[in-house]
């Protein structure tokens, strides 16, 4: 189904880790990274990945497609979400465990009878910890105060309706806040990442020390937990030491 002189290679930027803080790197195994290209299995490995994925699919289409033909298709509600997600290569990273896009991103779906349309996407970040909520007030049952994440019913219904909060993400005492626009990422020993995705989606390029988003980054933090109050890292046993 992937032919390997079809796989089409993600975007990358030689360098890319450059201007990335140190304990970023810690994530990285490079060493990995290294054994893949040197051996050839860059594109073996991305059809390897396409392939599960296809797999997952086609499966979750079976389960669907018996929902479509039961007497439940009108009063089940769906939602359909994935664990975070994996990088193929980008910032030489081919796992997890990561606090850039590649790494934190995941797929969410949701169908709801008579609510939700087909085909619509929504482009603000979500977490999902909005998931509980959101089925709460679907159910009509009564929300509990304590809930750190936000229903997902005005998406729902307008999936451009604004958003009150970002998506807040953590690793290893690492934590990282996601917007529409831009992602902020502070590490334990306070260093940080700040990239405009409007301009780069990919991440390359580290706004952090760029005057003019000075004021963005302390927006941005104050949305993250204190760094007191933050774990201390611990460091992956299956990742290399620090690139030099």
């Amino acid at each position: 189904r992937y032919p390997l002189d079809e796989i089409e290679l993600p975007p990358l930027k030689e360098g890319d880790l450059d201007d990335t803080p140190p304990l970023a790197q810690d994530l990285v195994n490079t060493d990995w990274d290294k054994r893949v290209k040197e051996t050839g299995q860059v594109k073996k490995a991305i059809q390897g990945y396409l392939a599960s994925v296809s797999l997952s699919d086609a499966h979750m289409g079976r389960v669907l497609a018996a929902l479509e033909n039961s007497p439940y298709r009108d009063n089940t509600m769906v939602v359909l979400l994935s664990d975070h997600g994996f990088h193929l290569g980008e910032k030489q990273q081919w796992t997890k465990a990561t606090l850039w896009e590649e790494a934190t991103d995941s797929g969410l779906m949701v169908r709801v009878p008579g609510l939700t349309k087909p085909g619509q996407v929504c482009t603000h970040p979500v977490s999902l910890l909005d998931i509980y909520p959101t089925l709460v007030d679907l159910m009509g049952f009564q929300k509990p105060d304590h809930l750190d994440g936000q229903t997902l019913l005005p998406q729902l219904k307008d999936v451009n309706a604004p958003r009150g909060k970002p998506a807040i993400m953590a690793l290893s005492g690492h934590v990282s806040v996601r917007t529409k626009d831009f992602r902020y990422s502070r590490y334990t020993n306070g260093s940080t990442e700040l990239y405009d995705r409007s301009i780069d989606p990919n991440e390359w390029t580290n706004q952090t020390d760029n005057p003019e988003h000075a004021a963005t980054k302390a927006r941005l933090d104050a949305f993250l937990p204190a760094p007191e109050a933050m774990a201390k890292p611990v460091r992956n046993p299956r990742t290399s030491p620090r690139r030099k």
